[in-house]
């Protein structure tokens, strides 16, 4: 009697199991079996498929959304004063961002002309104006049939470079290791150097600290206090902001918050761009509302939005003007730098009215 009963709880039992067993299995089957189909029909909706990028060699890095911090800690930083109030920064849609600066073969490819002081065909294309770099992304999309090239907002230029870091730069508070990441005045040379040759910050982005600055979509005005969503900076300026160090700049102008304003005609020999290319066609920007423009300025003669940054370096005589809106590692009149009389006279710049900061 036992026995049998013992019998028949030991069938109950395999019969409950062999069913659990085979209905995980079930499970497990379909999962994996559909589960990799999904993810690729996700990537191809996501990834843009783009001719002119696939043409040119232009490589993106997918930037995902999230929040940051965005500004200067004045405690850590120098040269704060268009860099504060330190607010909160809502990215809410992904996009692509340039894992490399355009570089030479790449503008000549389709503007026809390398403007570039320092020639390399791999070199980040420098002395370019903001308006050519617009130029340029315009006639992408044009090539393109449709509108998914553009320079990135400030927001978005730093959201990438900070790459989910709060610190000064992506490894630290301190300079110690921007040789690792960056060209920059103590290891350049004072000339730009091809593209993708010092190591990225974390999440794939190369040269966002130096090589050659980077004009972005934005003009220049002061930052929020409250948090803010998609910031694309205000409808109108004088300026046009320019993110990232340079091969001339020492390493107080190579952060992750420095910004810095330019009129849309003016060029350095570091200026130079990086694009975003976006998931899908975008419409035309709508300014955030909370970020006050600039100023209105009724100097006709371009400047530069941040005030003059101090050097030991003698005065640059009026026959000759350099840009001081940097300090670089021999000041203002630095051997890389390119003698204003190359551009007209009504594009030389000066700098801001604010006195200089440390002074």
């Amino acid at each position: 009697m036992l026995r049998q009963k013992c019998g028949v709880k030991l069938k109950n039992f395999i019969k409950t199991n062999l069913r659990r067993y085979l209905v995980k299995s079930c499970l497990f089957f379909l999962i994996f079996a559909f589960f990799p189909l999904s993810v690729g029909q996700i990537a191809a909706q996501t990834d843009p498929e783009s001719t002119v990028a696939k043409e040119l060699g232009l490589q993106f890095v997918l930037i995902e959304p999230g929040s940051f911090v965005m500004g200067a800690e004045p405690t850590l930083e120098k040269f704060t004063s268009y860099a504060t109030p330190k607010h909160e920064v809502t990215i809410s849609k992904p996009f692509y961002l340039g894992k490399f600066e355009v570089t030479q073969q790449q503008w000549t490819a389709i503007m026809g002309r390398n403007p570039s002081r320092y020639k390399g065909a791999s070199n980040p294309v420098d002395s370019v104006s903001w308006d050519r770099a617009q130029e340029f992304a315009d006639k992408l999309n044009e090539k393109e049939g449709r509108t998914i090239f553009r320079l990135p907002t400030e927001a978005e230029w730093e959201y990438a470079a900070r790459a989910g870091t709060s610190t000064v730069y992506p490894f630290g508070n301190r300079p110690n290791s921007l040789g690792d990441y960056a060209w920059f005045s103590n290891n350049s040379g004072m000339t730009t150097h091809p593209v993708g040759q010092k190591r990225p910050n974390p999440w794939g982005l190369y040269d966002m600290f130096g090589n050659v600055r980077e004009w972005t979509g934005d003009w220049i005005g002061t930052y929020p206090d409250e948090p803010v969503t998609d910031p694309k900076g205000p409808d109108k300026g004088t300026d046009k902001v320019a993110r990232g160090g340079a091969f001339s700049f020492i390493d107080v102008n190579c952060t992750s918050s420095r910004r810095v304003g330019y009129r849309p005609d003016y060029k350095q020999n570091f200026h130079g761009l990086r694009l975003v290319m976006m998931l899908e066609e975008e419409k035309a920007p709508v300014p955030e509302e909370g970020i006050a423009a600039a100023p209105p300025d009724n100097d006709k003669a371009p400047r530069t939005t941040e005030a003059e940054e101090p050097s030991a370096a003698p005065a640059v005589s009026p026959e000759e003007p350099k840009d001081v809106s940097e300090l670089s590692a021999a000041g203002p009149a630095s051997a890389g730098s390119v003698p204003a009389e190359a551009a007209p006279p009504e594009s030389r710049p000066s700098v801001s009215s604010p006195a200089a900061e440390g002074s």
